[in-house]
């Protein structure tokens, strides 16, 4: 788990990442079709950045989400 400096608690499982905003959680999850996504949906870890965006960890990489445009950019991935 960890929050992000817009107040969002994120936590990541098993089976994907989410985005909970005291109201409602939002999930994030590789899918097979989809490009700029998570490498895996077996999240190891969380560092929230200082302009609200965040590292994540996967079994299969590294992934950037940038908080403006609310996407996923992979900086790593097996």
């Amino acid at each position: 788990m960890a929050e992000d400096t817009f107040g969002f608690i994120w936590v990541g499982s098993e089976d994907g990442l989410y985005r909970f905003d005291a109201y409602d959680f939002v999930s994030f999850r590789k899918t097979q079709n989809a490009h700029q996504l998570l490498p895996s949906n077996s999240i190891t870890a969380l560092h929230p950045l200082s302009d609200g965006s965040l590292i994540v960890g996967t079994r299969e990489g590294l992934a950037y989400f940038d908080a403006k445009t609310q996407q996923f950019t992979s900086l790593w991935a097996d």
